[in-house]
This record gives structure tokens, sequence and C-alpha cells, in this order.
């Protein structure tokens, strides 16, 4: 199983984006369609401040980020699970890389750290603000 969860800082928990609405749902809403007190009105966006977006930008990044350490990994023999925190740069650029969780097998754990310092990381979507963004990533090698 391989995962993506950002967090909002390097805490010991991760936290985990807010659920996002379904596109549709969420088009419903902003159209009124939605119903109840929380419906939008015509014209107006019943997500104000753009969460919905927010998250899926953010799923979507952490995806590409993803992407970038796996090209870079490379074949390593042994099998077993590394989980990663990663500090990144809305620029793309890495400020640390550190194993959360090993795989019990120092060449792993040595070979996704290495993956993930030698990736190229693209840029977030500007919806993301300035602020770095953490990271968890879990590799599996050898399944």
């Amino acid at each position: 199983m391989r995962d993506v969860r950002p967090a909002a800082a390097p805490t010991a928990a991760v936290a985990s984006p807010p659920p996002a609405a379904a596109p549709a749902t969420a088009a419903r809403r902003a159209q009124g369609s939605g119903g109840g007190e929380s419906a939008g009105v015509q014209g107006q966006s019943a997500d104000p401040g753009g969460a919905a977006r927010q998250a899926d930008a953010l799923a979507t990044w952490g995806a590409r980020i993803r992407a970038q350490i796996e090209r870079h990994r490379g074949r390593t023999a042994g099998r077993g699970r590394v989980t990663l925190r990663l500090r990144i740069q809305p620029n793309g650029a890495l400020v640390s890389a550190s194993v959360v969780q090993g795989s019990g097998n120092a060449r792993l754990d040595t070979a996704a750290l290495a993956a993930a310092q030698s990736a190229r990381f693209p840029a977030a979507d500007p919806v993301l603000g300035t602020a770095a963004r953490t990271f968890q990533i879990s590799l599996r090698f050898g399944s």
C-alpha cells in the first residue's frame, strides 16, 4: 500500500487534509442546489476560502512528489517499507528529509532517503500559499 499524507507541521501525529467534497457536489452547492442553510447562492461560492480546491491541490502535489521519489528510488535488494517525512517549499525545494519509520534494513532506509534527496520536486499550485508543507510518504521495496 502506498500513501501520501500531507501534514501541517512536522509533528509525531500526521494531520490528514480535510475531506474534500466531490466536484459535482461542490458545483451544485455553488449553484445553490445543495439544499439546507449552507446552500450557495447562484453566482456565489459555497466554499469562499477554496478549502476543497486547496485539498485537491495538496493531494495532487503530494502524488507528484511521490512520483519523483519513485523515479529516483532505483532497485535495492531487500523487502520492507520505509516511511519518510519531507518538508518542501512551494517552489519545490526540499527543506528536510528524514526516516520516520525504518524498514529494519539500513540499505532500504538509506535508499529511500537518497531517492528523496536526489529528486527534483515540482512547484506547488499557488492556491497552497507560500508556507512549506510536510508530507509523510511510505515506500515499499521488493513487493
